[in-house]
């Protein structure tokens, strides 16, 4: 199978350094299962997991599932107030005392449970040497270094530190707690803490937070006074300070380049320290997208640009960080809206304001200046409209055609039958020559203003549905039922496109909108799929999109991508490769309307829904360029779970008994943008030789296989098609001792001696037959022994099989430095088919020929190891492993000792 990487060439921009971030959040409470609404601290660890400190313990999210950690080990509940991560190693400050939660097992402990026994109110990491600084309230400040504890007494301020900083030059900063608060500064190199001076900072300031930024500028978050910055010299100046909207700062952090995020009891505050703009995001009722709870206590921004919000009363909150892709108008109960939601079609005046009309609630017209909307003709039905100067031409259902006056906003004449000579009209377009075309339910008319009439131009046979126009000149003209028309007005030449059974014509007769590109390059979107136009050989190419739906609803191009509406979501299409959007992207719906849709001077793109419609900019389009990584979860036996408390995702090595013959392999793209769009490719070596695709599907099943060395490899994609990197887990499935090759060593030597001692006795008695013949009567010697035969024959077959043993034997120790051999170089080297060589083999030693060669190998490394002074990664490879430690562990497995103890033993 191909490797499959979806991507879209077109450019990219990143829209958040012009302004200030757009959040809509999605919450995650305790009906999700986390244990605890109030959540004071979250943290990403180096794989990609997200992991939640809350009033009742630890909680892991993989973006489907959350995993509880019961780090006390008992059933105590306890509250999180800190996380720091080292490696593999998660620090967690809590309500009594710090613990250590080991990724790589699962396991936790408390550490110095003595020393440290009260609050933690702060860890911080010093990236120099990797020590952890603990803040306490009531102990003072503690050291963590290679397994030894240091205390740092405090006691004029009753060992009571608010915050604590590891700077980036090695230097530790903390604050004290209380009215007398105070600064500490232990230079690195340096034994102790001195008493530092914060200059300029006022002494009724309570500083709570201490942050460095990635530019090295150290911020101090107060609890009533905003937020100050500290200069090399410590000198300080108020950066931020809203009284009367940001009060009591629990946490602060670095959002982008001096944009800042604060976490308050008013809400989330973003602001730009350059511009000194601002924003506080709070809870809105009427707003399903607004913050749980205005008691914010923690923000983490994840790899991906995505904000995870830590509150005391409504769980946690994700803001995805692609939101600005599509903007959304839909009809709702305010005074400025979209009036109607099924939008039909879309035109732009010359005040680059954008008419919309609908079927359900009239003419819109949208502001370029504001985005506010006006409504006109509420009770029309519209299907069709065209700008022409001060005039908006309106093709409705059921009531002709409408000339409005775009600046009086009023309707200038009404062409109703017999005025129109149909009741309804579903396209209108004025060409390059100012001529304005319409349509009835079957027929193409021209208007002429001389004589304010239509003109029947020709019965097309179906509903017209679009109309463009090329750069020669040439009309191309939609219709259901009855294909494509090609009309050139000057020379009143028409030509019909049907779709037929060969693939060079349109691929179906409805066709729903036509778009012409300024390299005069036309393209078709039909009922089953979207067709290219060849103008040298005058036929169509159908572009391979490869939608569940092939239903093509309006198109356009920009930048070499064919943006797509579809009744399933919108697609980009670009040299073969496409990806789709629906409303987990953001669309306001997944059904978009026949030839509803606008490319606007200012190439922004409309199109029209039955819930709305969506706009955006395709040169500002942002996507998730971050490669996903996979974790594996679980593995189950036969339902049951093997690593129920250990954390799979950090092994790479799984060992199964013999009688396993169903494993389930349970893994997960940490990408959280939009999990349901993660899709996955596995591969089992040894068994598959390519990717198999499994969509969206989280789990696999291995069943019946043999014993041996496997390795499952598992990759993801994220909701825009970037590949990750693949994860690898080796599956060891044990063969049974008792059918092991030295089982069968054994078993072929006890039935070797057994032959030999029925021949011995087979062979006294004849000599005892021979003897009585002698004695009485000669009988004669042609007569056999059938007893005598059959053994014979029975040592002789397994003469056989000795030989053809001792032959393979041989054959391996020759070639046994060779990592490459295989059952199938041995096939070949005997004139053997793969599969006949595995019967022999297993017929005759009841392993499979790859446990031949490895058990031929460990038994030469065993020679080796006793009778010389090789090194055992020296040995190893003498003997074909190109792994010395997947040696030693073969080896052990074996003989029940470390190659490196032979000599021992």
């Amino acid at each position: 199978m191909k490797k499959i990487q979806f991507f879209l060439i077109f450019l990219l921009i990143s829209l958040l350094g012009f302004g200030q971030p757009d959040f809509n959040f999605n919450g995650i409470t305790m009906s999700n299962g986390l244990p605890h609404n109030a959540v004071r601290s979250i943290i990403q660890d180096n794989q990609g997991f997200m992991w939640f400190g809350t009033d009742n313990g630890v909680c892991r999210f993989d973006g489907l599932h959350l995993k509880n950690y019961n780090i006390t080990n008992d059933s105590t509940s306890i509250y999180v107030t800190g996380f720091a991560l080292v490696d593999n190693k998660l620090y967690v400050g809590t309500g009594s005392g710090l613990y250590l939660l080991d990724l790589l097992t699962g396991g936790s402990q408390k550490l110095f449970g003595n020393e440290i026994s009260c609050v933690i109110s702060d860890i911080t990491i010093n990236s120099s040497d990797t020590s952890v600084w603990v803040a306490t309230n009531g102990n003072g400040a503690f050291m963590l270094h290679n397994n030894q504890l240091k205390q740092y007494d405090f006691p004029e301020f009753r060992n009571d530190i608010s915050s604590i900083l590891a700077v980036n030059n090695g230097d530790i900063l903390l604050c004290t707690n209380g009215r007398n608060q105070s600064f500490f500064l232990k230079k690195s190199g340096s034994a102790d803490f001195k008493k530092l001076v914060v200059e300029n900072l006022p002494k009724n300031v309570s500083v709570r937070n201490l942050y460095q930024d990635k530019q090295g500028k150290i911020l101090l978050g107060a609890w009533d006074a905003g937020v100050w910055e500290v200069d090399k010299n410590y000198k300080a100046q108020l950066l931020f300070y809203q009284p009367n909207t940001v009060s009591h700062i629990h946490y602060l952090t670095e959002y982008s380049d001096n944009e800042y995020l604060i976490c308050s009891d008013n809400g989330l505050l973003w602001f730009d320290s350059k511009s000194g703009k601002s924003h506080l995001w709070v809870r809105d009722n009427s707003n399903s997208t607004s913050l749980s709870n205005n008691f914010v206590y923690s923000v983490c921004k994840d790899r991906e640009g995505g904000l995870w919000v830590g509150t005391f009363y409504g769980g946690v909150n994700y803001s995805k960080p692609q939101i600005s892709r599509f903007k959304n108008f839909t009809s709702l109960p305010t005074a400025n809206s979209l009036n109607g939601n099924v939008v039909s079609c879309f035109c732009e005046d010359s005040q680059h304001n954008i008419w919309i009309g609908t079927e359900d609630g009239g003419l819109n017209c949208m502001s370029a200046v504001d985005n506010k909307f006006s409504n006109y003709l509420s009770h029309v039905n519209i299907h069709a409209l065209c700008c022409d100067g001060d005039i908006l031409w309106i093709g409705t259902y059921s009531s002709g055609i409408i000339k409005f006056d775009i600046k009086s906003k009023k309707v200038k004449t009404h062409y109703e039958y017999p005025k129109f000579p149909d009741v309804s009209c579903y396209s209108i377009f004025k060409d390059s020559k100012g001529r304005i075309w319409c349509s009835s339910w079957t027929n193409l008319y021209q208007y002429e203003p001389e004589n304010d009439s239509f003109k029947n131009i020709k019965p097309l046979g179906g509903i017209v549905y679009d109309i463009k126009e090329d750069n020669d000149g040439t009309l191309w003209i939609a219709t259901q039922s009855s294909g494509l028309y090609c009309f050139c007005p000057d020379k009143y030449y028409f030509k019909q496109y049907v779709t037929s059974c060969d693939s060079s014509s349109i691929s179906h007769n409805d066709v729903n909108s036509v778009y012409i590109s300024p390299q005069n390059e036309i393209f078709v979107g039909t009922a089953s799929g979207v067709c290219k136009y060849n103008r040298k050989d005058d036929n169509f190419t159908r572009l391979n999109l490869k939608l569940n739906k092939n239903e093509i609803s309006c198109l356009f191009m920009k930048d070499s991508v064919l943006w797509i509406s579809t009744p399933e979501g919108l697609a980009a299409y670009s040299d073969n490769r496409f990806q789709v959007f629906t409303t987990s992207d953001g669309l306001c719906s997944n059904l978009f309307q026949p030839k509803s849709g606008l490319l606007t001077q200012n190439n922004n793109i409309y199109f029209g829904s039955v819930n709305g419609f969506c706009t955006f900019e395709p040169n500002s389009f942002i996507i998730n360029d971050i490669a996903p990584k996979v974790a594996i979860t679980d593995v189950e036996v036969l339902g049951a779970s093997l690593v129920s408390d250990t954390a799979v995702n950090y092994k790479n090595f799984i060992s199964f008994g013999k009688d396993t013959n169903s494993i389930s392999i349970s893994y997960v793209a940490l990408s959280y943008c939009m999990p349901d769009k993660n899709q996955y490719y596995v591969k089992l070596e040894g068994i598959d030789k390519d990717w198999v695709f499994l969509g969206t599907k989280s789990k696999y099943t291995i069943k019946d296989i043999e014993p041996g060395k496997y390795v499952f490899c598992v990759k993801a994609s994220n909701n825009d098609g970037i590949l990750g990197d693949e994860t690898r887990l080796t599956l060891v499935i044990r063969s049974n001792p008792f059918l092991s090759r030295n089982a069968f060593v054994i078993y072929f030597l006890l039935f070797i001696l057994v032959l030999l001692t029925l021949k011995y006795l087979l062979s006294r008695k004849n000599d005892d037959e021979v003897d009585i013949k002698k004695a009485v009567v000669k009988k004669p010697e042609n007569i056999n022994n059938p007893i005598v035969a059959s053994n014979i024959s029975v040592v002789e077959s397994h003469e056989n099989d000795n030989e053809f043993l001792e032959k393979i034997t041989k054959l391996i120790d020759e070639n046994i430095t060779n990592t490459e051999m295989t059952s199938t170089f041995l096939a070949e080297q005997l004139g053997l088919s793969r599969s006949s060589l595995y019967a022999k083999i297993k017929q005759i030693t009841d392993n499979t020929p790859s446990e031949l060669i490895q058990q031929i190998r460990l038994q030469k490394a065993q020679q080796l190891l006793l009778k010389s002074k090789l090194r055992v990664n020296e040995v190893a490879y003498m003997v074909g492993f190109s792994n010395p430690s997947y040696f030693s562990k073969c080896f052990q497995k074996q003989f029940g000792v470390k190659p490196s103890e032979i000599n021992q033993k």
